[in-house]
């Protein structure tokens, strides 16, 4: 058996990819179940197929656990215990086990969430009214712009041979292509 540990940042989402190789048989069922020590009784986190697991191919399928999952978690550093059971009839196998350390929370409250404001610096850009599409807006320089670039006139006789400008074909040759 396979033991795999990883680290989850509570509040966001975890997905990994399950294959199983060493089966003949068709699976029937799979499980997830993540408790705080592996004895315990009780599971803290529990997916399964088609509810939080989905079957992506033959003997593939993807686990994920979802930010609400571990809401109600103890999180900075703690370690807990899961495994992956699967199931073919009678058949019972853990295939996968190890443990999540769940570190501290990546999601804010609501009001902290309305008070993020995100400043990108676009002093670098170069761009101008000119140089974009007709009516297409952009930021430059912390300020929008609104493109005056009109592709509406093309003609193919303007536009080399071979490239296509806007949905316009080009037709143009030089003298010495000919």
């Amino acid at each position: 058996m396979n033991e795999l540990n990883y680290t989850l940042f509570r509040g966001d989402t975890f997905s990994k990819t399950i294959i199983i190789k060493s089966t003949n048989v068709e699976i029937t069922q799979i499980y997830f179940t993540m408790k705080a020590h592996l004895n315990d009784t009780k599971s803290v986190v529990q997916k399964q197929l088609n509810k939080g697991i989905e079957k992506i191919a033959d003997k593939k399928y993807l686990l994920t656990v979802l930010p609400e999952d571990t809401d109600d978690l103890k999180a900075n550093g703690t370690l807990y215990d899961y495994d992956i059971e699967i199931v073919a009839g009678d058949f019972k196998k853990t295939v996968l086990k190890g443990t999540i350390r769940l570190e501290s929370d990546v999601t804010r409250t609501k009001d902290e969430k309305a008070n993020i404001i995100v400043k990108v610096d676009t002093s670098d850009a170069d761009a101008d009214a000119a140089s974009i599409l007709l009516d297409k807006t952009a930021y430059v320089d912390g300020q929008k712009i609104i493109g005056t670039l009109d592709l509406s006139n093309l003609i193919p006789e303007n536009i080399k041979k071979g490239i296509i400008i806007n949905g316009v074909v080009g037709t143009y040759s030089s003298e010495s292509e000919v």
